[in-house]
């Protein structure tokens, strides 16, 4: 009898063998030619694979040549929101009191329709301060101007000077409705009825055109889409919308 927890040597040698005593055989093993078969197929999924993200990466790190774009997205900031979000720093040109800034260009951005969109595409030439200086009035910050053209304009295959002259002029085409311009107070706002009233005040331009930017209470930016000679245009993939609120709220220009 074994010892508990013990095989004997007859129940090993018995576990070894098949029927009649005949020892058990493993099924066929895989011949040359099959094994060859089994790494080469290995070796070329590892080698696409390896192709794939090659590639991709590739992309994501190839500039991409100024002027090679689908069309430009325009970005407004709230700017009462940005500054309260500053804490309304009075040494910050765009919120000392009394400026009563409303929106404020974030910037134009070359766009792809497929949302893979160019930035930095070559190396930013010096702004000249008479450029920089003629945006202030509309996009309050010199730092900003400064990025925005490196990041941005540098893609749009136009010097400075054009590329400011652009995005003033975007902004002035888009026409925001008198009532949330520079409110005195704060404005709680129906987000549909704030869609509604923009399309109205912009020929071309239907509610869903807007992308609307909002935290979970206060509006932050108003975006829309242009082609290149500045006509309204639907936007591409990857442009959304962001605000699931139905009031949003305005604070009030200071």
């Amino acid at each position: 009898m074994a010892r508990h927890g013990r095989a004997t040597r007859g129940e090993v040698r018995h576990a070894a063998t098949g029927p009649g005593g005949r020892r058990a055989q493993a099924g066929p093993k895989p011949g040359y030619d099959e094994l060859l078969t089994m790494r080469t197929g290995i070796l070329i999924s590892v080698l696409l694979a390896a192709g794939a993200i090659n590639a991709t990466a590739q992309r994501r790190q190839a500039p991409t040549a100024p002027g090679k774009f689908d069309y430009y997205l325009l970005s407004l900031s709230w700017s009462p929101q940005y500054c309260t979000d500053m804490g309304d720093d009075p040494q910050d040109p765009q919120c000392v009191p009394g400026r009563r800034y409303g929106f404020v260009v974030h910037g134009l951005w070359p766009q792809n329709q497929d949302g893979n969109n160019p930035r930095t595409c070559s190396p930013a030439p010096r702004l000249d301060p008479q450029t920089a200086n003629s945006m202030l009035d509309v996009m309050p910050s010199e730092q900003l101007i400064v990025h925005e053209w490196g990041s941005h304009g540098t893609c749009s295959g136009l010097p400075p000077a054009d590329f400011f002259k652009l995005t003033r002029a975007a902004f002035e085409k888009l026409k925001i409705p008198a009532q949330y311009q520079r409110p005195n107070a704060n404005l709680t706002v129906p987000v549909q009825q704030f869609r509604r009233l923009l399309a109205d005040s912009n020929p071309g331009l239907k509610p869903e055109d807007f992308a609307i930017y909002c935290d979970d209470t206060y509006l932050r930016e108003v975006r829309v889409c242009l082609d290149k000679n500045l006509n309204f245009r639907a936007c591409g993939t990857r442009v959304r919308d962001s605000c699931r609120i139905d009031a949003m709220l305005l604070r009030a220009v200071k």
